[in-house]
C-alpha cells in the first residue's frame, strides 16, 4: 500500500507541473488544429513555438 500511494504523489505531482503550462483553447479547438493542419505541423507544440517566435 505504501508504495502505490508513493506513485501516486508521485504521478500527481508530475500532472500538477504539467498542468502550469497548459493552455485551455475550448471552443476555439477547431480552429487550433485547423490552422495546425494548414501550415503543415503534427504536433501542437511545433504551432505553439512558431507563433511564440513571431
Amino acid at each position: 500500500l505504501k508504495a502505490s500511494r508513493l506513485r501516486f504523489t508521485a504521478c500527481r505531482r508530475e500532472d500538477q507541473q504539467r498542468d502550469k503550462s497548459r493552455v485551455t483553447l475550448h471552443k476555439l479547438y477547431p480552429r487550433w488544429r485547423d490552422l495546425r493542419d494548414r501550415l503543415g505541423f503534427t504536433m501542437d507544440t511545433e504551432l505553439a513555438e512558431m507563433l511564440m517566435d513571431r
